[in-house]
């Protein structure tokens, strides 16, 4: 996986997340990896999972109205189903 440095992450009701870098273009391969099509491996998950605890970007929650909240990378593994568990692991393994 190639590594890219995360500006911002928004995760969207249907639970499709977006991945920024700093100049404003998309991670399209990181995207990817996190939604409704599971592209990744496990393990390309949690490598992508250690990137987001190292880089500690900026994670939106896209709501209507209201154009973004911001949460903690721990609500947005919890919100994609993988649980403070997961969080704890991957943050062990880093």
């Amino acid at each position: 996986m190639i590594r890219h440095q995360i500006n911002s992450v928004w995760l969207f009701t249907n639970r499709n997340t977006l991945f920024f870098d700093k100049d404003g273009n998309q991670i399209v391969e990181y995207q990817k990896l996190i939604g409704w099509i599971d592209d990744g491996s496990k393990e390309d998950i949690e490598e992508l999972a250690r990137i987001l605890l190292e880089q500690k970007p900026m994670v939106y929650i896209a709501k209507w109205r209201e154009w973004k909240h911001q949460i903690s990378i721990e609500e947005f593994f919890s919100i994609l189903g993988f649980g403070p568990d997961y969080y704890r692991l991957v943050n062990e393994k880093s």
